[in-house]
């Protein structure tokens, strides 16, 4: 089943000290909690993946989002994701990359953003062309 929603609750950027050579920025990602959800219209059953998406430049700043992502699935499959969850803390093989690809692909993009707006340098190495030799 598929992913229906995405929200992010809060986004924290700060610069603290200017940037210094050779930077390494540590990134984190971790689902918090999952819980049982109801679509505003409807009655459609859902979980409520809760996560927080950090890149940490160490003394130099950070950017932290908090969010969370909507699930949809039949009652029985959401029924063996709580219970799996609740005595695990573990995800389903087949939606652990599922729900962790959504929330990369989407706080990268955001961060990205944020980034360029503080001076801070990006998290991920993007494509450069280089002049021929």
């Amino acid at each position: 089943m598929p992913i229906v929603g995405f929200n992010l609750n809060k986004i924290l950027i700060e610069k603290k000290n200017p940037v210094k050579k050779d930077l390494k920025v540590k990134q984190n990602l971790l689902i918090k909690d999952i819980d049982k959800s109801k679509a505003d219209v409807g009655s459609i059953d859902l979980i409520k993946f809760m996560f927080e998406f950090q890149l940490d430049y160490g003394q130099v700043g950070q950017v932290l989002m908090t969010g969370d992502v909507l699930y949809t699935a039949d009652s029985k499959e959401i029924k063996n994701i709580l219970e799996e969850w609740k005595k695990n803390k573990k995800l389903p093989t087949e939606l652990g990359p599922q729900v962790f690809n959504t929330i990369l692909f989407r706080c990268n993009v955001k961060a990205l953003n944020l980034e360029q707006e503080l001076n801070l340098p990006y998290h991920i190495n993007l494509p450069r062309f280089k002049p021929a030799k």
